[in-house]
């Protein structure tokens, strides 16, 4: 009998298949057998798998039985065919550090009284050691809690279990059926397992080594978790929180507990009414909540969101408002370390991204989670919240809660310029990206850019082609763009402030440290200054490709403070010129902007999202353009196209 079975459910994985194998045979401890389980796959991953089968008699390769799917069902077929003391689950392109089961086996036997340990989890894409953060931290909380709250502590293949431990779990509740992980669920199995895992009271240690490695997915392979958020996922979900909830029962499911279910609730349930039906959401809440100890406002406030769903306008702020005022523990939030723990916190990490956000509540949490969802992880991210006073401080600090990469410093409106100039002077990294808090950044800006860097040394900026967007987020034209240091120079000196996008460029530091960072008395026009004195250290750039989303909005600074930037720009200009020894601008050269009133922006606004099929956010503004210029003929002409629907 082998000490461990590592069971490996398999489907198309051929490509990664072969380094996870290769991890298990360079395993100091020999005393293992490797199940795969190969769940239908079709890219030849099946035939990699028998190829180490036939060399190494330690590997088995079992087929999936029709018509079961999935790798719940791959783990339960392991877990029958298994003959080990302990279990390990791993996935098919995950890797196990050569100590891994040596040290495991060693501290289990060392330690009989214990069901299972964990071991830590580091992140990676090609190597380990590539991607310097960990799955998850510990923060010295209950594991239940951090896990009811899907602030998963540790990862599936963290864990070795001891067989009878396993045998255990063998009955899901109110199902009579044999099966240790539940078939039923297409995503949030291994959060489900868990959780039941806890509520049986298996006693269990963490252990500090890490030994295993979690592949991050890229952008071109498939996971479950990039799909877990699609139709079918959206619907299932629900049913893997009550199945939770039928698991917790009898057991100590306090009010808090039953609150952090809920936010997972609400998470779930407005997913389905984005990807499925708002009827059909109301129903799953009403029924959900039904037997909890909710307020029926609050049942009744969140049900009235998913129905306003139909109106993104009224839904975001109905939302700010569920988020501004219900308790915390009710809002669905993940763990502040959760896939971002940096393995050693003193190391400062390679990009340092700089935002200053001035009341922004309608925008702030899709700006800022558009930057901690990128692709690039390494960053910290430095928030100036310039003395907000729509809520805007308040939403921060529940993101920042979210996210040990967001350094949080609120304080008085001391103005833009200040601002920026402050989170330079906290800021850690070789680079400095920097984002707007309307705007939205694509997932794979700064992983380009930061690309584009490292292989330009005489580059100090870089910027990117962005797409213009509305105050709901519906895509208008692409904006301006230029390519090319001597380009991009020529427009900046004549004052072309769309020759490059603020919120769209990563800059070096030492470049930044060397011209002195933003100048205060130019603020407003802050940027093209800046880049003008870069300008003269280094090359400038623009990425040919659209990595960041510019939103147009009648409240932001371009059209509320656009005389003041002419002024400034003009002044600025000449400054420039005369360190260049070039004559003054002439004003009649430089470009110059006058915004339209708000409601027939609305209106065009309106008209753009009819032509993109969006009729929702077109009745939104053509309610917004009617409110302003009720007697505008067009204006009411758009809104009757936007109520028929064309």
């Amino acid at each position: 009998m082998p000490s461990v079975s590592i069971i490996i459910p398999l489907h198309n994985r051929a490509a990664e298949l072969p380094q996870t194998l290769d991890s298990i045979r360079a395993q100091t401890n020999g005393d293992w057998e490797a199940i795969i389980v190969d769940d239908h796959s079709t890219d030849g991953a099946k035939g990699v798998a028998e190829q180490y089968a036939m060399k190494d008699a330690r590997f088995r390769v079992i087929d999936l039985p029709d018509p079961k799917r999935g790798a719940p069902a791959g783990r339960n077929l392991g877990i029958l065919e298994s003959k080990g003391e302990f279990i390990i689950f791993l996935d098919s392109d995950d890797l196990l550090s050569p100590t891994c089961v040596e040290h495991r086996v060693k501290y289990m036997r060392e330690h009989p009284e214990l069901d299972f340990a964990v071991w830590r989890c580091q992140l990676f894409r090609e190597q380990p050691g590539d991607v310097p953060q960990l799955w998850n931290a510990d923060t010295g909380e209950d594991d239940l809690d951090r896990l009811l709250k899907n602030d998963v502590p540790w990862q599936t293949t963290g864990p070795i279990w001891r067989r009878e431990t396993i045998q255990k779990m063998g009955m899901i509740p109110d199902e009579g059926r044999t099966r240790w992980w539940n078939e039923d669920f297409l995503a949030g199995q291994d959060w489900e397992f868990h959780i039941r895992a806890l509520t049986f009271g298996f006693r269990f240690e963490r252990v500090l080594e890490i030994d295993c490695y979690w592949r991050l997915a890229g952008p071109s392979r498939e996971s479950i978790g990039k799909s877990s958020f699609g139709k079918e996922h959206a619907t299932n979900r629900a049913y893997v929180i009550e199945s939770i909830w039928r698991a917790l029962k009898g057991k100590n499911l306090t009010d808090v507990r039953e609150s952090y279910l809920v936010a997972h609730l609400m998470a779930a349930t407005s997913n389905y009414a984005d990807r499925v039906s708002r009827k059909e959401a109301q129903t799953i809440w009403y029924r959900a909540c039904h037997p909890t100890t909710i307020s029926r406002k609050k049942v009744a406030e969140f049900g009235r969101y998913l129905f306003w769903k139909r109106s993104p306008a009224k839904a975001r702020k109905l939302w700010n408002q569920i988020k501004l005022t219900w308790p915390r523990e009710l809002l669905p939030t993940r763990g502040k370390f959760f896939n971002v723990a940096p393995v050693d916190p003193n190391r400062a990490p390679r990009v340092s991204v700089v935002m200053s956000a001035y009341n922004n509540a309608d925008y702030i949490e899709s700006a800022v989670n558009s930057i901690l969802w990128q692709s690039f992880r390494d960053f910290e991210f430095i928030i100036i919240d310039d003395g907000s006073t729509d809520g805007t401080g308040e939403l921060l600090k529940q993101l920042a809660d979210t996210d040990c990469r967001i350094k949080l410093v609120s304080r008085e409106n001391k103005g833009l310029t200040v601002s920026l100039n402050e989170g330079l002077a906290l800021a850690r990294g070789e680079y400095i990206a920097r984002m707007d808090s309307d705007d939205l950044a694509v997932r794979e800006r700064f992983e380009k850019e930061v690309a584009y860097l490292d292989s330009h040394p005489d580059c100090v900026l870089v910027g990117t082609k962005v797409m213009l967007i509305d105050p709901l987020d519906v895509e208008i034209v692409e904006g301006e763009f230029h390519q090319g240091h001597d380009e991009l120079d020529a427009c900046l000196l004549k004052g072309n402030g769309a020759a490059i996008y603020h919120p769209s460029v990563m800059m070096r530091k030492s470049a930044l440290d060397r011209v002195g960072g933003y100048v205060p008395k130019w603020n407003g026009a802050e940027d093209v200054e800046l880049f003008l004195r870069l300008a003269e250290i280094g090359k400038l750039e623009n990425l040919d490709e659209i990595l960041l989303k510019y939103r147009r909005h009648p409240a932001s600074v371009n059209h509320t403070k656009h005389e003041k930037q002419f002024q400034l720009m003009i002044e600025l200009l000449n400054e420039a010129r005369a360190r260049r020894r070039l004559p003054k601008i002439d004003p009649s050269d430089v470009r110059r902007w006058t915004p339209e009133p708000t409601a027939t922006q609305l209106r065009t606004f309106g008209w753009n999202a009819m032509k993109k099929k969006r009729i929702d956010v077109a009745r939104s503004h053509a309610i917004g353009a009617v409110k302003g210029q009720p007697f505008s003929i067009e204006n009411w002409k758009l809104l009757y196209c936007a109520i028929r629907g064309r």
